[in-house]
């Protein structure tokens, strides 16, 4: 069953911000004065975890010169030094994560171990480093949109899964999602969002097989169209591409 409901219990309370596009969030500015760099927000090194909530974190916040990531829920994130200077891009590097996060980049270096990414989008899942968009650096290496990186090795990312139903579009009395088994996968999973490009990610749940029938999600009323995604890993780590985007309403 799907419930549509205005008033969430406080679990709840990401996804209603997540929906209004003002989900929890942590932003670190920069400015310049008197010739030198101000940095407004975060004492370094910080850490950030989260619990069941999603949180976003950027770097600058403008359109042209950003760092922005997506944590999620039950994972945890160290950042370990950003700068901005005048007429150069954001530095953001992160000492240690454990979960699952999205970076996005736009004129913005972003550094994680050996490897690093100025434009683009990198999903970091447990211990991998995977791109999405754009073309990153490591070990002097480039590694470009569609590869990812664990345990010190370069791969190429898995096909993406399937999808089966529900269809592009139809309409869900009730929650049913199926996808193509795929040879060899040990997890699977799917993640919800109110919008296309999956910047304010309402639910992510691991599966053990292909299909997903939740008894019941609760889903604030705000919309009548929604999006969903796949992807999966296999027995030796290795992570897929996502799945085709598609989009489902609710009832009226």
């Amino acid at each position: 069953m799907i419930r549509k409901i205005i008033n969430l219990a406080p679990s709840f309370f990401a996804f209603i911000l997540s929906c209004i596009y003002l989900l929890p969030s942590i932003k670190v500015g920069y400015s310049l004065y008197d010739g030198k760099i101000v940095r407004v927000g975060e004492i370094y090194p910080f850490s950030v975890s989260t619990q069941d909530n999603f949180l976003h974190i950027s770097f600058f916040f403008e359109p042209d010169n950003l760092c922005y990531f997506i944590l999620y829920p039950r994972s945890h994130i160290l950042f370990e030094d950003s700068r901005k200077y005048a007429e150069s891009p954001v530095f953001v590097k992160v000492g240690k994560f454990e979960g699952r996060a999205d970076v996005r980049v736009n004129n913005c270096n972003f550094v994680f171990g050996d490897f690093s990414i100025s434009s683009g989008e990198v999903r970091l899942f447990k211990n991998k480093v995977d791109i999405i968009e754009g073309v990153g650096n490591y070990r002097g290496k480039k590694v470009e949109r569609g590869k990812g990186i664990v345990s010190g090795r370069i791969y190429e990312l898995l096909p993406p899964p399937s999808i089966l139903l529900p269809r592009d579009g139809d309409e869900l009395s009730r929650f049913y999602f199926s996808f193509v088994p795929v040879d060899g996968a040990k997890k699977y999973y799917i993640e919800l969002a109110p919008d296309r490009n999956f910047k304010f990610p309402f639910l992510f749940q691991e599966l053990e097989s292909a299909r997903f029938f939740p008894q019941e999600i609760t889903i604030t009323a705000i919309s009548d169209e929604y999006f969903f995604r796949l992807w999966y890993e296999n027995s030796e780590g290795f992570s897929s591409m996502y799945s085709e985007v598609r989009k489902f309403r609710l009832p009226k």
